[in-house]
């Protein structure tokens, strides 16, 4: 697929995945300002709950001008076109559309449309449309080249994590404007984040059989379970961590992985299989569990363990959910499971 190919289609959508990143922004920004250089009227936009709020990403947004909209309803639009996600995936809103293409870079998760250009083995989302740009001979202007440049910088861990040559392109190449990218890298989190973070990393769980950490933290911005994620990796003591979330309409996951044994996309998927959608990149993933789902598995699984149900109620009492210890005791046994499974498949 080229981006030229949409030049077919008039009432074009891109869509982000529901809680963008960097990255996202960035991919999408790319499409719309290529469709908008060819005379089209494009719309950038993402589904789901959450209204990007996290400083970097609004600093983001307001300082290169990227024209994205929050939307709960879609008209069937003659093309819609995901970036750093695939249509029909757990992290994005399904929206009908009369065609529909693909740019991503995470593992394919499900049957892929005939218009896409999904490289798994790309660093970022942001790399790949970069190169579906130069491809098509286009000048690629300095707010773009920031975005796409920061896209990459936040999605391979400040540019430890590229290993394809198209990346080290991007980073080598894009001209962009070293002074946003550094206010943004010093937007990353509010001072109420930094708070969730370090409560929820004073209360870890350690699990040395696996060099495991888990990790429960406040309700944050998405975006932030992956920093936490990432400051664990850290420690000498983990090769591997899960930490989440539990949130008014499920439980939101990130997983990391530092070996090549454990995968944290296949631990996602594990973790979250018949009850969310999970998946990502072999070191980096992450998954949603959406908490009616979650409430029938956890009464099972608590008649299997014949132990008595923990359940704690709304502020007005109207709504009941597992609290937030048995969710972690039910995460932990479905991630012990993958472990276990893995430690036999090596011995």
């Amino acid at each position: 697929m080229k981006l030229s190919d949409l030049l077919q289609f008039d009432n074009i959508i891109v869509q982000c995945h529901d809680n963008p990143d960097a990255d996202a922004l960035a991919s999408g920004f790319g499409v719309y300002e290529y469709l908008r250089m060819n005379g089209k009227s494009p719309r950038l936009v993402y589904g789901g709950r959450n209204i990007i709020h996290k400083s970097n990403l609004v600093l983001m947004v307001d300082s290169l001008g990227i024209s994205i909209e929050h939307v709960d309803f879609l008209d069937n639009p003659q093309m819609l076109v995901t970036v750093d996600c695939q249509y029909g995936g757990g992290n994005v809103t399904f929206f009908k559309a009369e065609n529909v293409a693909v740019i991503d870079h995470h593992r394919v998760s499900g049957e892929l449309p005939a218009m896409n250009r999904v490289m798994s083995y790309m660093g970022s989302c942001a790399t790949i449309v970069w190169d579906m740009l130069r491809e098509e001979g286009v000048e690629i202007k300095r707010k773009l080249a920031t975005a796409l440049y920061y896209g990459l910088y936040t999605d391979t861990g400040e540019f430890t994590e590229i290993t394809h040559s198209l990346d080290r392109d991007l980073r080598d190449e894009a001209d962009f404007d070293s002074t946003i990218v550094a206010k943004f890298r010093n937007a990353n989190m509010s001072l109420e984040e930094l708070d969730i973070a370090a409560t929820a990393l004073l209360g870890r769980d350690y699990i040395e059989e696996y060099r495991l950490a888990v990790v429960k933290a406040g309700a944050c911005d998405p975006n932030v379970l992956g920093i936490i994620s990432d400051i664990v990796l850290e420690v000498d003591a983990i090769d591997i961590c899960m930490v989440f979330s539990v949130i008014k309409n499920g439980v939101k996951l990130s997983f990391r992985s530092c070996i090549k044994e454990v995968s944290a996309s296949e631990m996602a998927q594990e973790v979250c299989r018949d009850i969310g959608s999970g998946g990502g990149h072999y070191y980096k993933a992450g998954g949603f569990i959406p908490m009616e789902l979650l409430i029938d598995i956890y009464n099972v699984y608590c008649r299997e363990k014949d132990v008595t149900p923990r359940f704690q109620y709304s502020s007005d009492g109207t709504h009941k959910r597992p609290s937030d210890s048995a969710i972690k005791s039910l995460l932990e046994e479905r991630i012990f499971d993958y472990l276990n499974d893995i430690t036999l498949a090596i011995k």
